[in-house]
C-alpha cells in the first residue's frame, strides 16, 4: 500500500467516523448508521486489511478484498444453517455423505462468486474456506454420531427390543452401513446371526461396547 493510498484511506475513515455524529449516513444496505455501528464496521475492515497484509495498492483491489471476505462469511453461515436443519434419524455414514456433498457444493459456489483479478488472493480465501468447512464437518459428524447412537439405544431399550433390535434395525435400514465403515470388519451373515441372539445374553456381555462397535464411523 503506497503512501498516497494510505493517506487517502486514513482521511476516508476519519470522515466516516466524524460524519456519523454530524449527519445521517446509511450503509450499502440502506441501514442508518449510528455511533454504535461504527466500531464493529471498522473492526471488520481492519480484519480484512490484516488478512491481506496490505496486499493491494488500489481502491478497487481493496473493494474486491472486502467483498470477497463478505462472500466467505456468507458461505460459512450457509453451512451452519444447513447443519442446523438436518434430521436426526439418518445413519451417521449417510449424514457424513450429505455434509461432505454440501461442503463441495459450497466450495464450488464460492469459487464462482469470487471477485477481482487476483488469483493468489482467491487461492488463499479458498484454502481458508476449505479448512473451515472440513473442521465444521468433522465436529458436526462426530457429535451427530454420538447423539444418533445414544438415541438408537434409548429407543431400542424403551421399546423392549434390546440392543440387538437396535442393531438389527440399523442394519436393515442400511445394509451397508458396515461396508461404509472399514474399521468394522463384520460380514452381513455375522450381523444377521448376532441380531438373532437374545437381549439377555447381549446385556450380560456389555451392550455399550457392542453398540459403539456397530455405530463407529
Amino acid at each position: 500500500m503506497d503512501e498516497d493510498f494510505q493517506e487517502n484511506l486514513r482521511v476516508y475513515v476519519q470522515d466516516v467516523v466524524r460524519g456519523v455524529w454530524h449527519r445521517i449516513k446509511t450503509s450499502s444496505t440502506g441501514q442508518v448508521l449510528t455511533p454504535g455501528h461504527v466500531p464493529s464496521m471498522l473492526q471488520n475492515f481492519i480484519d480484512v486489511l490484516e488478512h491481506q497484509k496490505y496486499g493491494f495498492s488500489t481502491p478497487m483491489e481493496m473493494f474486491y478484498a472486502i467483498k470477497n471476505q463478505k462472500i466467505l462469511e456468507a458461505i460459512k453461515e450457509e453451512l451452519q444453517e444447513f447443519l442446523e436443519t438436518q434430521p436426526s434419524h439418518l445413519l451417521p455414514s449417510t449424514m457424513r455423505t450429505l455434509v461432505s456433498e454440501k461442503s463441495a457444493e459450497l466450495i464450488a459456489k464460492f469459487k464462482d462468486s469470487l471477485l477481482g483479478p487476483n488469483p493468489s488472493h482467491h487461492s488463499e480465501l479458498q484454502k481458508e474456506l476449505e479448512a473451515h468447512l472440513q473442521e465444521e464437518q468433522e465436529k458436526f459428524c462426530s457429535s451427530y454420531t454420538t447423539r444418533f447412537t445414544c438415541s438408537a439405544v434409548t429407543l431400542g431399550v424403551t421399546a423392549g427390543l434390546g440392543i440387538y433390535g437396535v442393531v438389527g434395525a440399523a442394519a436393515a435400514r442400511g445394509t451397508v452401513v458396515m461396508a461404509a465403515q472399514p474399521a468394522v470388519v463384520v460380514a452381513e451373515k455375522t450381523v444377521a446371526m448376532e441380531v438373532a441372539s437374545t437381549t439377555v445374553a447381549l446385556l450380560k456381555t456389555g451392550f455399550s461396547a457392542l453398540v459403539g462397535r456397530f455405530f463407529r464411523v
